[in-house]
């Protein structure tokens, strides 16, 4: 094992593993090879191959080369868009800071 790698527990690494194995759907749905699409997201394959295994080690910029080249780059900023835990937390100081200038 590398130096530098990052140890994750079960279910940050089983949530990453997802995000490969929905990359490489999307990759195969489009009838798009491993080859064809590390050209395109100007990677190397081994970091294509890391990315589709769910890789800790592969850098986030990577990731987001890989999906902009198969046409998804604006589903990472859904991420947290529809944050309803943040925003009943932010309703709730609204609602105390309201009840503290009665």
């Amino acid at each position: 094992m590398p130096r530098n790698s990052i140890k994750l527990n079960y279910k940050i690494q089983a949530l990453l593993t997802q995000l490969g194995e929905n990359i490489r759907t999307a990759r195969l749905r489009r009838n798009i090879t491993m080859e064809e699409l590390s050209i395109g997201a100007d990677i190397s394959l081994p970091t294509l191959r890391n990315i589709e295994a769910g890789n800790p080690n592969t850098s986030i910029g990577a990731y987001l080369k890989v999906l902009t080249a198969i046409g998804l780059e604006k589903d990472i900023t859904r991420v947290a868009f529809a944050d309803s835990t943040g925003r009943q937390l932010q309703d709730q100081k609204l609602g105390e800071r309201v009840n503290k200038n009665k």
